[in-house]
């Protein structure tokens, strides 16, 4: 899990959002993060990786992101970017790669889901989500009922 963040400088930041590092220099995260009308240049775009040990804390820029091109914002559906990073991340004990689901996952069974954000739908759109890492886990459901 990675942080997206805004700023100025990588000292004076804000949580945007959260992603998943894939590969060394790509981050899977949401496309709503960054369509934002309120976000100014994409040099302010931070990543930043082993948030939990300063030791081997990783700030890097964002290069570049590409946004599903079936993307809705109304409904959300496709809700997915792909962030390019200028620079990899360096594995590390806190830092690791994203496993993907396989195909043959079998329906009913459990899976990890993290992040930032809200914790509540009937939040104020001005309130700060929450600072700390959330984790529950979801029963995997058929891609019919999706």
């Amino acid at each position: 899990m990675v942080k997206i963040e805004l700023g100025l400088t990588e000292e004076q930041t804000f949580h945007l959002c959260g992603g998943n590092l894939i590969r060394p220099n790509w981050v899977l995260s949401a496309a709503h993060c960054f369509l934002q009308e309120d976000i100014p240049a994409m040099a302010n775009y931070w990543i930043q990786a082993g948030f939990d040990n300063l030791q081997s804390r990783q700030i890097v820029k964002i290069e570049t992101f590409h946004i599903h091109s079936k993307y809705n914002q109304t409904t959300f559906e496709s809700d997915i970017a792909m962030v390019k990073l200028r620079h990899p991340i360096v594995h590390a004990d806190d830092i690791g790669y994203v496993k993907f689901p396989r195909r043959n996952d079998p329906i009913c069974s459990k899976a990890v889901v993290m992040g930032w954000g809200y914790t509540s739908n009937n939040v104020d759109v001005y309130q700060a989500p929450t600072i700390a890492l959330q984790c529950g886990s979801v029963e995997i459901i058929d891609n019919s009922k999706c």
